[in-house]
C-alpha cells in the first residue's frame, strides 16, 4: 500500500504533505549519488515453519539534495512503512508473514522519489527497488507433524467431457497415532463451484479426503489453482500443517 506522501527537504524533512496542494521550490543539484539513496540494497529474511515471525529489518533513507518527495510501495512477501527522523533522514520498517509453510518467498519494497507532492515526476535514480526473500524451512519432524501421502494434485479435463477421476489424500501423523484434523483453503481460484473435497474435517486419523473437480460452463484453455491445507487444529488457530497445491486444467 502507498504510504502518504513526505516532502524531504534540508529545511523541513519531516513535514506531512496532507492537503498542502502543489508546492513549488527550487530545484537544488544533486551530488553524484544522486537525491536521495537507500541501504542496503537487499533484505533477508529466516524463520523455521510454525515459529515466531522474524523481527522487521530496517531500510535506511538518506536525502542528498531537495526537494524530494518519498513514496513507498511493498510487493509480495514484504510490508513496508516509512518513517521521517530528521531533516535529512527517513527509515523504511520491512516486515513479513508469520511463516507458516516452508519455502522460499519473495517481493519488493519500491522507494520512489517525486519532484512535486502528486509524484508525477519523479527525480533522477527512482525509483529505488529493494528486494526481500523470506526462508521459511520445514518445521522439525515430530510425532505430531501431519503428514500427506501427496505433495500436490493436478486434474485435466477435455471441454465438454465428464468430470475427471477424482484423486484421494491420506492423512496421518508422522510415526503414528490419531488426532482430529481440519481442512482449510489457501489461495484459491474463485467461485469454487470446480473443487469438492470430503471430509473437510473429522475425529481420528489417519483418514482419506476425496478431492473432485467439475469443470461445466468453464472454457476451453481454463485453469484454476489452489490449495487444501490440513492441520489438527481449527483454521485460524495454528499456523502450521501440510499444504497440497491443487490445479486444475479444461483442455
Amino acid at each position: 500500500m502507498r504510504s502518504q506522501l513526505l516532502r524531504a527537504t534540508p529545511a523541513l524533512l519531516a513535514a506531512v504533505l496532507a492537503g498542502c496542494g502543489d508546492v513549488t521550490m527550487p530545484w537544488t543539484e544533486a551530488p553524484s549519488g544522486g537525491p536521495y539513496s537507500v541501504s542496503p540494497t537487499a533484505l533477508t529474511f529466516q524463520a523455521q515453519a510454525g515459529s515466531a515471525t522474524p523481527a522487521a529489518q530496517r531500510l535506511n533513507v538518506k536525502v542528498n539534495a531537495g526537494p524530494v518527495y518519498l513514496a513507498v510501495t511493498s510487493s509480495g512477501a514484504a510490508t513496508a512503512t516509512l518513517t521521517i527522523d530528521s531533516s535529512t533522514q527517513g527509515h523504511v520498517d520491512v516486515t513479513v508473514q508469520p511463516p507458516s509453510f516452508a519455502g522460499t518467498y519473495h517481493g519488493t519494497v519500491t522507494i520512489d522519489g517525486c519532484a512535486d507532492s502528486a509524484c508525477t515526476t519523479q527525480v533522477a535514480g527512482s525509483p529505488v527497488v529493494v528486494p526481500v526473500t523470506y526462508v521459511v524451512t520445514a518445521a522439525p519432524v515430530t510425532s505430531t507433524t501431519l503428514e500427506a501421502s501427496v505433495a500436490s494434485l493436478s486434474f485435466q479435463q477435455a471441454a465438454g467431457a465428464a468430470d475427471p477421476t477424482p484423486q484421494t489424500i491420506t492423512l496421518s501423523l508422522h510415526g503414528g497415532g490419531s488426532s482430529a484434523f481440519y481442512s482449510c483453503i489457501a489461495t484459491w481460484d474463485t467461485p469454487l463451484t470446480w473443487i469438492a473435497w470430503t471430509p473437510t474435517q473429522g475425529t481420528s486419523l489417519p483418514a482419506t479426503v476425496t478431492v473432485s473437480m467439475h469443470g461445466a460452463g468453464l472454457p476451453p484453455g481454463t485453469t484454476r489453482s489452489g490449495g487444501l491445507i490440513f492441520q489438527t487444529v481449527p483454521c485460524g488457530q495454528g499456523l502450521s500443517g501440510v499444504e497440497i497445491p491443487v490445479t486444475f486444467t479444461v483442455q
